[in-house]
């Protein structure tokens, strides 16, 4: 089972409820205030409903199996002045328990001229004590790093990946969060104006939920060593015989054989 949601509507505000739900933190814990915000769509994209100290989040609330997925389209500004929850930044959100409050979520935010993602948990430790634990390096992407592209966190047993437009980043493992509902959560920037926006959200079942783009099917420039009008020259590495794209009796033979493009 898998859900998505586009945001391609009329502007909405809150965020539709008969398909999400807003996330909160109990009366009176650590972060009580931190999640009184919703999420609302502009413009085909979805962000937080206010701007300044505030965090937006919801979750499709169903029955999913443990092993899960989410992800979506990011678009974060270059104001974020540090990686803390109100200064902007973008989650997509695995195993959200709507009586605990906690959940696990990769992170997309922005600091002193990069851009970074990381793996996060918002853990319940009673007593109304919670906390943002760090499960992975922050991982430098400002080299790859261009809006539009997508985010993802697979919650698979105790493993958990994160992906940044196909490619894994991050990979940890983790036993304290078992089961819950997938979702999103935006942190504004303190400048009012400056939303972090995400597009085009998918979570649910891992087994139905494919998979980011295998490395097998991008088309490499720099495994590209000759071409003409008709014929391109590719090494083998770039595509091997199980790709399922090419003729496999081609791609078993040697690096210089041509592929018939026309």
């Amino acid at each position: 089972m898998s859900y998505s949601d586009d945001f391609n509507r009329d502007n909405e505000d809150p965020l539709n409820p008969i398909n999400w739900t807003l996330i909160s933190v109990p009366a009176g814990s650590t972060y009580d205030g931190y999640f009184d915000n919703n999420l609302k769509v502009v413009s085909n994209k979805c962000r937080s409903s206010t701007g300044g100290f505030f965090i937006g989040g919801a979750y499709r609330d169903s029955a999913l199996n443990d092993n899960q997925y989410s992800q979506a389209r990011v678009y974060l500004p270059n104001t974020c002045t540090k990686p803390d929850l109100a200064y902007g930044s973008i989650f997509v959100i695995t195993r959200y328990d709507s009586t605990l409050s906690t959940f696990y979520f990769a992170t997309i935010f922005y600091e002193s001229g990069a851009y970074y993602i990381a793996l996060k948990a918002l853990m319940e430790y009673g007593g109304g004590s919670y906390s943002f634990e760090v499960l992975g390096d922050n991982i430098d992407i400002t080299s790859v790093y261009t809006d539009g592209k997508i985010l993802r966190l697979e919650s698979n047993g105790t493993n958990h990946k994160v992906y940044y437009d196909g490619i894994l980043y991050i990979n940890e493992t983790d036993t304290v969060l078992s089961s819950g509902e997938t979702g999103i959560a935006v942190c504004n920037t303190i400048a009012v104006g400056d939303f972090p926006e995400v597009d085009d959200w998918e979570g649910g079942d891992l087994a139905t939920g494919g998979g980011p783009a295998d490395d097998r099917f991008r088309f490499r420039f720099s495994r590209l060593i000759a071409y003409s009008a008709s014929r391109l020259l590719w090494h083998n590495a770039a595509w091997p015989p199980d790709a399922g794209i090419l003729n496999p009796a081609l791609d078993a033979q040697g690096d210089s054989d041509p592929r018939i493009i026309n």
